[in-house]
């Protein structure tokens, strides 16, 4: 471990214990690497029915907090550094198959991270230097070399170069050299999951698992723009890092890919008294937030980090952040999985999350930090005006009745036409209005349908099409809406069940969607995250049974050769609208409804569905 400060502020010519104690240092260097790519690449050909899509997202994140506490900027006292140090990596791999009637889906997921701790071993190379007189700061590194500890050498070093050493100036510029070598290993889950249908609608699922090594990066910085500042209270060494920049990256298709990457270094060191700071992350760098109230709207991530900046020699220990309202690390959406990140490192000195619930005219919400500062506990807090959108409207348009149309696979028993229409209208408030957002629905969905299919007189067979809530479709249902202003967003759906082969059907279908909200683009470092807005519950049930002939020559228009038994449209099912308090969750899609064999028969086409269904015409719960 190397650590070395050349200040070019006062020190005596003899070091005594009372100066030596005066030239301590103490603070933090956060450095950050992160790094995103994704491509996407679609193949088709000619022949209808035939397409595939691969995806691909990767996230790696590399991070350093360095605590560095130093009795001497000429490197002859105790110097201490410390500090966690991660590796975090996230691929996410999709693809998907259709050929004719038969599909196939896989995902492989990659997730995990590498931690530990930067100590003695490990390397923190920091050189200071004033710009202006970068020659005169090299024979002084040299010179100090050579003198070791003896203090009569470190004397005359203090004689040849007093002028620059004496510069009164009260700020003036350095560039500092920054390189961290961490020691920290870790590993990584490796997933794959595919699942395929042929054509008789039979599923088959197969699962795989693994591990992969991770390991932590070295990192570098020049910070060419530092400042050395004197103060009353001390003199504080500040500099800031910053640069995003889009690599080309070349995809499997041979395409080229933007691949952001985005590098962070802060300085920050003092020798002033004991004192806690909160500083938070924005686009030019960590600012002092201490004591202060920043605006912030649900969906904006917060990333926060609170350092004490002391005198004296000591150790920090039982870290405390104390945050109110509800928060959540990361929430993604996709086909066919939702993710939610929780919070983590509550005792930790960085903390990052997003609030996903506040009011339209903003709340106010106080974050606190306490840590323990050798024997003494120090306590920061600072203050947020949590904002929400204000939402205006949201409008059911239930269908009246169960009736038939045609759909994807042609005559269906429908829940209506549509069986519901969802209108919203959002927009933004107080210091945000104006300002571009973006919304979207998510609809879930459960199924309780049985069919009772023609197989050849005098047989049929009962198919079903039953599971638990998933997501329906796709994700986002309908796409985004992105506006100034007000922005209204319309979904509506038709949801149904086949009926040309059936001799009945018996259909059970609930829903839950969700208005989700992404919040424009923040002053803070941290990016967006969608966030729920409200939750509307709707459902239906019906039945039909045919009539005439039990086994026709031919078969008969759409509505003219069945009869309604149950009619519970979603008008007559009590359809809701709720505030969403948590985030919608879901494993697995589906795309409309697609009975499979049950190897059940009947000779009856009257006949109800098996025992032990669970159907019955009512609106469930």
């Amino acid at each position: 471990m190397i650590l070395m400060l050349f200040c070019l502020g006062d020190f005596p010519a003899a070091a005594t214990d009372k100066d030596k104690e005066k030239m301590m240092w103490r603070g933090t260097i956060t450095m950050e690497i992160t790094e995103r790519h994704a491509y996407e690449i679609e193949k088709s050909d000619s022949k209808a029915g035939t397409w595939s899509q691969r995806t691909k997202n990767s996230a790696i994140i590399h991070t350093a907090t360095i605590d560095v506490i130093s009795a001497d900027p000429l490197g002859n006292g105790d110097v201490q550094v410390s500090g966690p140090v991660s590796s975090e990596r996230q691929i996410i791999e999709q693809a998907r198959f259709r050929s004719g009637c038969s599909s196939s889906y896989s995902i492989e997921r990659m997730e995990g991270q590498a931690s530990g701790n930067l100590k003695q071993g490990g390397l923190v190379n920091i050189l200071f230097m004033k710009k202006s007189q970068i020659e005169g700061a090299k024979g002084i590194e040299q010179a100090v070399m050579n003198c070791g500890a003896d203090q009569a050498c470190l004397a005359k070093i203090y004689d040849r170069y007093k002028s620059l050493l004496e510069d009164k100036s009260e700020s003036f510029p350095i560039q500092m050299t920054i390189q961290c070598i961490p020691q920290c290993t870790g590993t990584g889950n490796l997933t794959k999951q595919m699942e395929s249908t042929d054509c008789n609608g039979r599923t088959k699922t197969e699962e795989d698992s693994g591990s992969f090594q991770i390991f932590c990066a070295p990192m570098a910085f020049e910070i060419k723009d530092g400042t050395y500042t004197r103060g009353e209270q001390g003199d504080r060494i500040t500099g800031t890092f910053f640069k995003n920049e889009k690599i080309p990256y070349t995809g499997p298709d041979g395409q080229i890919y933007p691949r952001e990457v985005t590098a962070r270094c802060v300085v920050n060191l003092t020798n002033g008294p004991p004192e806690l700071k909160i500083y938070m992350a924005t686009e030019s760098g960590y600012e002092d937030i201490t004591d202060k109230e920043q605006d912030i709207l649900v969906g904006q991530k917060v990333k926060l980090a609170a350092q004490v900046v002391s005198a004296g020699l000591g150790e920090e220990s039982d870290r405390e952040w104390k945050i109110p309202g509800k928060i959540v690390k990361e929430w993604m959406g996709s086909t066919p999985e939702s993710y939610l990140r929780p919070v983590k490192g509550l005792k930790t000195g960085t903390i990052g999350f997003t609030w996903y619930r506040g009011k339209t005219g903003g709340e106010k919400r106080t974050v606190r930090y306490k840590v323990k500062f050798g024997k003494k506990t120090l306590k920061a807090k600072t203050h947020f005006k949590v904002y929400a959108p204000e939402v205006s409207r949201v409008d059911l348009k239930p269908a009246q009745s169960v009736n038939f149309g045609i759909g994807e696979d042609g005559c269906e028993l429908f829940g209506g036409n549509p069986a519901m229409k969802i209108e919203s209208a959002v927009k933004l408030t107080g210091p945000f209005s104006g300002q571009r957002f973006c919304l979207f629905y998510v609809q879930k969905t459960t199924s309780n349908c049985w069919g009772l299919e023609k197989i050849g007189f005098p047989n049929y067979e009962w198919q079903k099409d039953v599971h638990d809530w998933k997501l329906d479709s796709s994700f986002p249902y309908n796409g985004y809406k992105c506006a100034v202003g007000e922005n209204r967003i319309t979904m509506m759906d038709t949801p149904g069940f086949p009926l040309s082969s059936m001799a009945s059907a018996y259909a059970h279908m609930a829903f839950e969607d969700y208005l989700m909200f992404i919040p424009p683009m923040p002053k803070t470092y941290g990016g967006v995250c969608a966030v729920p807005l409200k939750k509307m519950k709707w459902q239906w049930s019906g039945s039909a049974i045919a009539t005439g002939d039990p086994f026709p020559d031919s078969v008969p228009p759409c509505g003219q050769g069945h009869r309604v038994h149950c009619n519970k449209p979603p008008n007559g099912c009590n359809p809701l609208v709720n505030e969403a308090e948590e985030y919608p969750s879901w494993e697995g899609f589906v795309t409309g409804a697609k009975p499979t064999p049950t190897r059940k028969y009947t000779t009856t086409r009257g006949d109800p569905p098996p025992s032990g269904s669970g159907w019955n015409c009512s609106c469930g719960e």
